[in-house]
């Protein structure tokens, strides 16, 4: 995962020690991605949860050089082939959607 942006290195750093499983399925989405958004970039961030006060979420954020509707159709198709069916490998919530930034 060295090439992901992470905005809050601690709190992310936390999550995977806490749930072992998330470096795996992070680099294996990471790796998977680029064969639907071929110049693919990312950034990592948690999110404390508002409505539990406990726990949160894991964003991947992924940026790319595509127009925003074909990178959308394309992240679409990644969550059909792929993160659909692995989502649920670990206990923390992962978000991966397209990102500005």
């Amino acid at each position: 995962m060295d090439k992901v942006r992470t905005t809050d290195r601690q709190a992310v750093v936390n999550c995977l020690r806490d749930d072992p499983a998330i470096d795996g399925v992070l680099s294996q989405a990471i790796a998977r991605i680029p064969e639907f958004i071929p110049d693919a970039r990312f950034s990592l961030s948690w999110q404390p949860d508002p409505k539990h006060g406990v726990g949160g979420i894991l964003f991947l954020g992924v940026m790319a050089d595509l127009d925003e509707s074909l990178a959308l159709d394309a992240l679409k198709r990644f969550d059909r082939a792929w993160w659909i069916p692995n989502a649920g490998r670990t206990r923390t919530e992962i978000c991966i959607d397209l990102s500005a930034t």
